[in-house]
């Protein structure tokens, strides 16, 4: 498509077109074109006026953040579709790779570094072209982006289960989101093991919150401190006996996880476990010589599961042989007024029971 043949607003035309549509056929038809005309198309953005009347169809046919892509003016409308949304085509991003390949090696250096470097809206997200391909596990995307020297350690925003996430890295987020073959990639590629967001918090700590096994390992294995603390004093071992992954907890022991160390309000891991109701991770981490100490607010772990209103965690650590009169007493007591006082748990005949000493039938 050469000489005369080459219309320039029509093929601009055509090729929004293709890119707003999804169009399989948008691969073949940049194709067609030699290096000069492909450059002339990336960076020319489409007529405003015809981009307002082609967005006022029905915009339930295309993906929320496919909607957003029109306000992007900056590099034109192609390049911003083709490398940072090509989610919005109901695709596998990563058949798209070699595209997006083409494309940073037809730009200059200055354009390819600023496709590289500048930040995006994504949704609720506010990051590079790489943090957003690792949050997605892309990981075709991403090595395509580190080939062309995408900086590894860049920051942005994410928004994960409702909590925003400041100064997060690409091995952070693919860590949290469980991406194995992504977290292996940027660690091969010596992204920093450490890096810690905002909150101090750590990939590994992520991981572990988690349960990603094989994303925790990999990271122990590259040298990850397994002690790190996060805002609070928490550490690793403690955000996975929260969220009740045994196997974790076990790895991070065996691999020098300190089981006493205590957070800001002096909880270990074995109130963090307690608290949760996990009665076999708890049995783990007293097999593991866990100490029942108390926290800031005198709760031993056996307490704080009453505190919580965990029955069967209650009735595990008073059937022991180590619990004394005194002990059961108080733990029941709690439990019957937590009961008592709890919405999701009023039972005042239980409340009664349990505060009366007796044990749950």
């Amino acid at each position: 498509m050469v000489g005369m043949l080459f219309n320039k607003d029509a093929i601009i035309q055509k090729v929004h077109q293709a890119a707003r549509d999804g169009s399989s056929g948008l691969e073949d038809l940049v194709k067609r074109l030699n290096t000069d005309e492909r450059k002339t198309v990336l960076v020319t953005p489409e007529d405003p006026k015809r981009q307002r009347d082609n967005y006022s169809f029905d915009h339930r046919r295309f993906p929320r953040d496919f909607q957003s892509l029109p306000r992007r003016q900056s590099t034109g409308f192609i390049e911003e579709s083709i490398l940072d949304a090509t989610s919005a085509h109901q695709a596998d991003r990563d058949k798209d790779s070699g595209l997006l390949d083409q494309f940073l090696k037809d730009f200059n250096p200055e354009s390819r570094k600023a496709a590289l470097e500048t930040k995006q809206e994504d949704g609720n997200d506010f990051a590079t072209r790489l943090i957003i391909a690792a949050r997605d596990g892309k990981l075709g995307f991403v090595k395509v982006l580190l080939r062309y020297e995408a900086n590894i350690e860049a920051r942005g925003t994410i928004k994960i289960d409702g909590e925003v996430i400041l100064d997060c890295t690409a091995l952070w987020i693919a860590a949290a989101k469980g991406h194995f073959d992504v977290v292996r990639l940027l660690i091969k590629q010596n992204a920093e093991v450490d890096c810690r967001i905002s909150s101090n918090s750590t990939p590994l700590r992520a991981a572990a919150f988690g349960g990603y096994l094989d994303i925790v390992r990999c990271l122990v294995e590259n040298g990850a401190d397994v002690n790190a603390h996060a805002c609070g004093n928490s550490t690793p071992l403690m955000t996975t006996c929260h969220s009740g992954h045994l196997d974790v907890a076990s790895y991070l022991l065996k691999h020098g996880a300190h089981i006493n160390l205590q957070d800001n309000d002096e909880r270990s891991c074995l109130h963090y476990a307690s608290k949760q109701g996990h009665v076999q991770l708890v049995c783990e981490l007293l097999a593991s010589g866990a100490k029942q100490t108390r926290n800031l607010n005198r709760l031993t772990p056996l307490l704080e599961a009453s505190n919580n209103c965990k029955i069967e965690m209650v009735e595990w650590f008073i059937n022991r042989s180590e619990c004394s009169k005194e002990q059961r007493i108080d733990a029941l007591e709690l439990l019957g007024a937590t009961i008592a006082n709890d919405p999701h748990a009023y039972d005042i005949e239980k409340a009664f029971i349990l505060r009366s000493g007796f044990s749950v039938g």
